[in-house]
């Protein structure tokens, strides 16, 4: 990654946003960021395909002095975006931040992109099994974990307390979600009474979870899923959110229950030592 001015868009704001705090980081605020995400575009161009016009980003008046990066997600506004950028020629950083759903996130893209942000060497070995035709010609830059790496440069701490514990949603049907939940319950972490965290996932409306607080007396919904500066928890549990390796890289152990039997991100968890519980 270059020292210039950076404009990041895309639909995922948890990501995105972690990218951005990266990019601060690593060059200590000193390059001008500007983080575009769905927000500021209506709801017609965020799902449907094959839009051609961005006001929005005719106003940047974009050069190849930026760099730019562009999100990746199951839905098509990255993808009339990246045609968009091409159709102007103007070089961007496509930009992978999970395993999961990789060959939908560049269904509808005319052009592959050329150049690929990843967040691990896993994403890269992925895209050469989905798309091997265009790996031989893309440039892949691994960011190594850039998140999480800063994460453990900011609240790492190994003498932890075992107050409370933590558990973080993955946004999945509820269903899922208790099976979780129930296991954690059932398992040798839990002490009766223990206050138990529940850190809703950024996408999830906190309106689903409301009974939750009344079947499970013990169990306080937290709606902001970083939790990072206390202390006073050393568990933390879920099922296919990468919240995980981020608490794992502070020095928390992590657990996953294998809900779901066969998900790309275990592949993941497996690599960063968060452990599974059945």
């Amino acid at each position: 990654m270059k020292k210039k001015p950076t404009i990041i868009i895309g639909c995922q704001k948890a990501a995105l946003s972690n990218l951005s705090d990266y990019i601060n980081f690593i060059f200590k605020k000193k390059i001008k960021i500007k983080l575009i995400l769905p927000d500021k575009f209506n709801a017609n161009i965020i799902y449907k395909k094959n839009i051609n016009n961005f006001d929005i980003l005719d106003k940047l008046k974009l050069t190849n002095n930026f760099q730019i990066i562009l999100g990746t997600s199951e839905k098509p506004f990255e993808s009339n975006i990246a045609n968009y950028l091409d159709n102007k020629k103007l070089h961007f950083w496509s930009y992978i931040d999970s395993l999961p759903n990789l060959k939908l996130r560049y269904k509808n893209y005319k052009n592959k992109p050329k150049n690929i942000l990843v967040t691990n060497n896993l994403i890269i070995k992925d895209y050469k099994k989905i798309f091997p035709s265009e790996y031989e010609n893309t440039e892949f830059s691994n960011l190594n974990m850039p998140y999480q790496r800063y994460l453990k440069k900011k609240y790492y701490n190994y003498k932890r307390k075992n107050n409370f514990i933590i558990y973080v949603s993955s946004n999945l049907n509820i269903k899922e979600e208790l099976i979780g939940i129930n296991k954690l319950l059932n398992s040798k972490f839990y002490i009766p009474n223990k206050k138990i965290y529940f850190l809703l996932h950024p996408r999830e409306n906190i309106k689903k979870w409301r009974q939750l607080n009344k079947d499970f007396k013990n169990i306080k919904l937290i709606t902001k899923q970083k939790y990072y500066s206390s202390n006073n928890y050393k568990y933390v549990f879920g099922i296919t959110t990468a919240a995980l390796i981020n608490y794992k890289f502070i020095g928390c152990e992590t657990y996953f229950f294998n809900v779901l039997k066969n998900d790309k991100i275990y592949d993941v968890f497996n690599t960063y030592g968060i452990k599974k519980l059945r």
